[in-house]
């Protein structure tokens, strides 16, 4: 009977470790095909934050595997920015309740989750560097209790999918 008790718990507490972990979430508008040569570019005020290190090493190395190739005086551009947040916490498109058009909506904390969830959401944008028109536009999020490597590469492969897609 206490074995029985103790897998129960045991299995409980397995399932609810891995129950905030969300497969990863990402739309993306493009305008035309873009170039194979590209660079990326962090504002050179801002000093990128670990995730967005991580995240950026890792879409670089999917579109390299997609094909696409590096180099600094590539005109075509692509800027990626990073936020972290409590997942609870939702962004909308709307100041009026009525109208609520979630781009990201709030995760309601389930009875077994063994943490407090967090989000993180990307964003990349591309664009020649003396073009104003925006050639690609990505958002995606995920959500977890510890940001492993597998889910950044998982999100960076979803951006090099639709990055590269004809």
């Amino acid at each position: 009977m206490i074995l029985r008790a103790c897998a129960v718990i045991a299995t409980i507490w397995m399932v609810a470790a891995c129950s905030v972990a969300s497969p990863p979430r990402m739309v993306s508008h493009k305008a035309a095909p873009l170039p194979i040569t590209m660079r990326f570019a962090v504002s050179a005020e801002d000093r990128p934050s670990a995730d967005l290190q991580r995240f950026t090493a890792a879409l670089q190395q999917k579109l390299i595997e997609r094909g696409v190739q590096f180099s600094d005086s590539s005109a075509f551009v692509l800027t990626p920015t990073l936020s972290r947040r409590a997942a609870s916490l939702g962004v909308t498109s709307s100041n009026n309740p009525a109208e609520t058009q979630w781009l990201s909506p709030p995760r309601k904390h389930q009875l077994l989750d063994q943490c407090r969830a967090q989000r993180i959401q990307l964003s990349v944008m591309g664009k020649g560097e003396t073009n104003t028109q925006i050639a690609f536009l990505g958002r995606g999020e995920l959500d977890f209790c510890t940001l492993e490597d597998a889910d950044i590469a998982a999100l960076a492969d979803q951006f090099a999918a639709a990055i590269t897609a004809q």
